[in-house]
This record gives structure tokens, sequence and C-alpha cells, in this order.
């Protein structure tokens, strides 16, 4: 870590970074589990749009159409209009350095 940077020390919130952390471990658990039943679900409804369970609807899976900005061929098109309109903003980010995974 940087010298730079402004540190403190997390001993008298060390529950709470554990906690954190382990909580973030059991989502990213959870969110494994949660894709891999959803791919079975979606591989099951094939060119179906709405799944039922016991008569109700549960789920809609169903093609929708976005447009998008296309950032990387504008500045190639009009860089400096690009240029012209963009801000810059500035924010905190909570990274957790350290990590296993």
């Amino acid at each position: 870590m940087s010298d730079e940077l402004n540190t403190k020390d997390l001993a008298e919130v060390q529950h709470a970074f554990e906690v954190y952390t382990w909580t973030r471990e059991q989502i990213a658990g959870l969110k494994e589990q949660q894709d891999q039943a959803r791919s079975v679900i979606e591989a099951y409804l094939g060119d179906a749009e709405v799944g039922t369970l016991n008569g109700k609807e549960r789920v809609t899976w169903h093609y929708r159409e976005e447009r998008r900005f296309d950032l990387r061929r504008a500045r190639e098109l009009h860089p400096e209009m690009v240029e012209e309109c963009t801000e810059t903003r500035r924010h905190r980010y909570f990274v957790p350095v350290g990590d296993e995974s």
C-alpha cells in the first residue's frame, strides 16, 4: 500500500470487517447457485416465453431490443465532440484488498 494514502487501522471494527467478508463470500456462492438454476430453467424453457408453476406464471423469458450509444465509434468519428461532451466525476470505491478470491 502506498504511503500517500490516508490509512486507518480497522482493529476497532474488525468484527464488522469479518462479517462483511463472510457475507460477501456467501453471496458469491449463492449467486453461483442462482446462475446454475437459472441456466437449467432457461434450457428447459427453450423457445417458450413464459414458465408456469401450478398454473401460475412464474417467469418470463423473451427478447428485448436495446439501443446503446457506441462510444468507441463516436470517438473514431467525432473525437473532438466526445471530448467536449465528456465530464470527469470523482467517486469513492470500497475495495477489500488481499482477498483469496
